[in-house]
């Protein structure tokens, strides 16, 4: 799979770190993907987060 990202750099730079993660589905601080706890965890595709979105 290949998700191709368009950044206005400077834009990106005032997205709060929530934000940030949301757009790219990885938490900032490990890598790890949003629906696991940790970078060995499989991605599940169909979780969603607390406002009904898909993570």
């Amino acid at each position: 799979m290949i998700r191709r990202i368009e950044m206005n750099l400077d834009k990106w730079d005032e997205v709060d770190r929530t934000g940030r993660e949301f757009a790219l589905g990885r938490r900032q601080s490990d890598g790890s993907a949003l629906s696991g706890d940790s970078l060995s965890n499989p991605v599940d595709l169909q979780a969603v987060g607390g406002m009904g979105l898909r993570v």
